[in-house]
């Protein structure tokens, strides 16, 4: 559903250059980090006077652009999620938004060498066979299911794709099979801190088994 419909666009002036201006308030509206940390999100009125989040980047193609039809989706041009100038947004299918070469390398640049969480981490080979324990386990009571049907949506619930499986998916775009599998899951265990991390999101995005 196009949600962004409900939005009273009476009270915003909205620029091709992506930026979204409240009349009322007589300024322009910030940039907000959404859930992901990448795209750009507004809180705007709607037209029975409630609230609600939406992603800039869609709210800019809806207003020059009209709706976006079920299935598709919004893809930056550049791979940069904050630019939201129109003339940087096209729309694509999840498969090419998750292609394109732009995104692909910046995000390979952003998880090699320094930039990656685990940069110069070691674990001792009781860890690893620990680790390799604990994998086994999920394997086979079936927590990480190769075979499953999974299910891709947007993070307000709306359908992007159906994969046949979280290796599937894995296999045609940049997605980790096992960040897949957590999200679906609910969350994963620590085995070294002894906690449970609830998640039922990856790579901006819910998911969720067949």
């Amino acid at each position: 559903m196009n949600y962004e419909k409900l939005i009273d666009f009476e009270r915003y002036d909205i620029s091709k250059d992506g930026k979204i201006f409240s009349k009322y308030w007589n300024m322009q509206l910030k940039d907000h980090k959404a859930t992901n940390k990448e795209y750009i999100a507004n809180q705007l009125v709607l037209k029975n006077g409630e609230t609600r989040w939406f992603l800039r980047h869609r709210v800019i193609w809806y207003y020059f652009k009209g709706e976006i039809p079920e299935g598709m989706q919004i893809d930056h041009r550049n791979g940069k999620p904050s630019d939201n100038r129109l003339e940087n947004l096209r729309l694509v299918t999840p498969k090419e938004n998750m292609n394109n070469p732009i995104t692909i390398e910046r995000l390979k640049k952003a998880n090699t060498g320094e930039n990656n969480p685990m940069y110069g981490a070691k674990l001792s080979e009781e860890r690893k066979k620990e680790i390799s324990k604990y994998a086994k386990e999920m394997w086979i009571n079936g927590t990480l299911d190769k075979n499953k049907p999974v299910i891709q949506m947007t993070l307000d619930g709306e359908f992007v794709a159906e994969w046949k499986s979280a290796t599937d998916c894995a296999r045609q775009t940049e997605f980790r099979q096992s960040g897949i599998h957590y999200a679906c899951n609910g969350g994963y265990f620590d085995k070294a801190r002894n906690k449970w991390h609830k998640c039922n999101q990856y790579k901006g995005y819910l998911w969720r088994y067949k």
